[in-house]
């Protein structure tokens, strides 16, 4: 069975970021982190890192609203 009628092709300038969900995240991330305290080591970025990607993982309505923007819409 193909499902062509259901695949769009979407064309994205070379350099984009604000067109790239990832971004949104990425960008959500370091606010979060930079607000606490800085790591004493990697360790501790890493511990700071992975616990806010749980919070997001347990939140699906704060990962909808990366893709909810004008210019993320088309990726929902």
């Amino acid at each position: 069975m193909h499902h062509t009628c259901n695949i769009f092709i979407f064309y994205l300038p070379p350099y984009a970021p604000e067109y790239n969900p990832d971004e949104l995240v990425n960008s959500d991330l370091k606010r979060a982190v930079g607000k606490k305290a800085s790591p004493r080591s990697e360790k501790e970025l890493e511990k700071n890192v992975r616990s806010h990607l749980k919070t997001l993982q347990l939140n699906p309505s704060k990962i909808a609203s990366f893709f909810t923007s004008d210019f993320t819409s088309y990726a929902a």
